[in-house]
C-alpha cells in the first residue's frame, strides 16, 4: 500500500516538475538563442578597429534581418500549424519545411555571395545553416519539446565559442571573417544535433507551401517590422540628436527593453500553440489568455524593479552612460506595457489571423515613430523615451480591442 501510494503521489509532482521546466527550458533557449548574436556583436566590439566595427554592424544588421525573415517564413508559422495536426501528417510537413528552409537558404546565400557587399559575403555560406537551425528549434517548440530545442541552441554556444578561443589561440589577428566563421561553425553544430535527434530529412516544398500559405507571408513581414522598429527609432533619434543621445537611450533599452524582450519572445514562442488548441471554445481562448498574462507577471515585476534601482544599474552595467539614467523610467513603462500585449498577440496568432497580426504590428511600429517624433519635438531624447511608451500604450488599447473582436467572430 505504501509504495502504491507513493506512486500515486508522484505523478501530481512529475507534472508539475514538467510544467515548470518547459518554461524554463524555452526561456533559457530563446535567451541563448539571442546570446549567440549579441556576443558576437560584443565580441566584435572589442576585437575589431572601430572602422571594421562599423562595417561589421551593418552586415550582421543584414544577417539579422534574413533570420527574422526565415523565423516568420518558416518558424512562427510552424507554431500555428503544426499543432493542428496528427503525428503522421505532421511529421511529413515538417520534412517538408526543412526542404523549404533548405531551398529558401541556399537562394539567399547565393543572393548575399554574389550582390552584397563585401562584410555581408563572409556571411554568405553559413546563412543556410543557421535558417536550419532556427527550423530545428521551431520543430521541437511546436512539439512542446522546448529542451530538445535548448539542446540546439547550445551546441551552437558552446562550438562558436570553442572555435573563436582556437583562433585567438592560434594567434593570428580577429577579423569579420572569423568572427563569421566562429558564427557559422555554430550553427552546423546545432544543424548537426538536430540530424541526429530527429527525423527532418529535406523533402519537396509544396506540400508545406501549399498548407500554410494563408498565414506565412504575413508573420513573416510581421517579423522584419518587429526587428526594424528599434533600429528606426535609434536612426531618428542620432540623426537628430546626434550619436550620443542615441547611444544613452540603446544603453537604456539593452538595461531594461532587450532583456524583458527576450523573455516576452520566449514566452510568447511558447503559449502560441496552447492558443492554437484553446480555440475551440471563447471559454478556454480566455482562460488561456489569463494564464499568460499570469505569465508575464514576472517580467512586469523585473521592469518595476529595474526602473526603481535605474541609477545604481545604470552606474554597473552602462557607466559611460550613467547621465541617460531616467531614461531608464519611461523604457521600463514601455517594457511593461509591451509585455501586457503578448496575451493578445498569442490569441491572434492561434487563431492564425496572420493579416490581422500584421495590422497590429504595423500600426505599433507607426505609432512608435510618431511618438518619438513627437517626444523628440517636445524633449529631446528624454521625449522620445516617454513618446515611446505612450505610442506603446495606445497600441496595447487597440491590441486588446481587435483580440477580445477575434474571439467573438471565432468561438461559440
Amino acid at each position: 500500500m505504501a509504495a502504491g501510494e507513493q506512486v500515486v503521489s508522484a505523478t501530481p509532482v512529475a507534472t508539475r516538475l514538467s510544467r515548470v521546466r518547459g518554461p524554463v527550458f524555452g526561456i533559457t533557449g530563446q535567451g541563448l538563442n539571442a546570446a549567440t548574436n549579441v556576443v558576437t556583436a560584443y565580441l566584435a566590439a572589442q576585437l575589431l578597429h572601430p572602422d571594421a566595427f562599423g562595417a561589421f554592424v551593418l552586415a550582421f544588421a543584414g544577417v539579422t534581418l534574413v533570420l527574422a525573415a526565415g523565423r516568420g517564413l518558416i518558424g512562427s508559422t510552424m507554431l500555428v500549424h503544426l499543432p493542428t495536426l496528427d503525428d503522421e501528417r505532421r511529421a511529413a510537413l515538417v520534412r517538408s519545411a526543412i526542404g523549404f528552409t533548405l531551398v529558401i537558404g541556399l537562394v539567399l546565400s547565393a543572393a548575399a555571395a554574389l550582390v552584397g557587399p563585401p562584410e555581408l559575403r563572409v556571411f554568405a555560406p553559413w546563412l543556410t545553416g543557421a535558417l536550419l537551425q532556427d527550423a530545428g528549434r521551431y520543430v521541437f517548440l511546436a512539439d512542446r519539446r522546448p529542451g530538445s530545442a535548448l539542446l540546439l541552441d547550445v551546441a551552437w554556444a558552446l562550438v562558436q565559442l570553442a572555435v573563436l578561443g582556437l583562433w585567438l589561440w592560434l594567434g593570428p589577428p580577429v577579423g569579420i571573417g572569423a568572427l563569421a566563421v566562429s558564427w557559422g561553425a555554430g550553427a552546423l553544430a546545432g544543424v548537426a544535433l538536430l540530424v541526429l535527434t530527429a527525423d527532418v530529412r529535406p523533402r519537396r516544398p509544396g506540400p508545406w507551401v501549399h498548407a500554410t500559405r494563408d498565414v506565412a507571408g504575413w508573420f513573416t513581414v510581421v517579423a522584419v517590422l518587429g526587428s526594424a522598429e528599434v533600429f528606426l527609432v535609434l536612426l531618428l533619434t542620432g540623426s537628430v540628436l546626434g550619436a550620443t543621445d542615441a547611444g544613452g537611450l540603446r544603453a537604456a533599452q539593452l538595461l531594461a527593453y532587450q532583456p524583458a524582450l527576450v523573455v516576452l519572445g520566449a514566452l510568447l514562442v511558447l503559449v502560441t500553440p496552447v492558443m492554437v488548441r484553446a480555440r475551440a471554445s471563447s471559454a478556454a481562448l480566455r482562460a488561456a489568455s489569463v494564464r499568460v498574462l499570469v505569465a508575464v507577471s514576472p517580467v512586469v515585476v523585473g521592469l518595476v524593479l529595474v526602473a526603481a534601482l535605474h541609477g545604481p544599474l545604470m552606474a554597473v552595467f552602462f557607466g559611460q552612460f550613467t547621465a541617460f539614467a531616467p531614461l531608464v523610467v519611461p523604457v521600463a513603462v514601455q517594457g511593461v506595457l509591451t509585455a501586457l500585449t503578448v496575451p493578445a498577440q498569442a490569441l491572434l496568432r492561434g487563431l492564425r489571423r496572420g493579416r490581422t497580426v500584421f495590422v497590429v504590428q504595423l500600426v505599433r511600429m507607426v505609432m512608435l515613430v510618431v511618438g518619438a517624433v513627437l517626444g523628440l519635438l517636445c524633449g529631446g531624447v528624454t521625449g522620445v523615451a516617454w513618446g515611446l511608451a505612450g505610442a506603446t500604450a495606445v497600441a496595447l488599447a487597440g491590441a486588446q480591442i481587435v483580440a477580445r473582436r477575434a474571439v467573438r467572430q471565432e468561438a461559440p
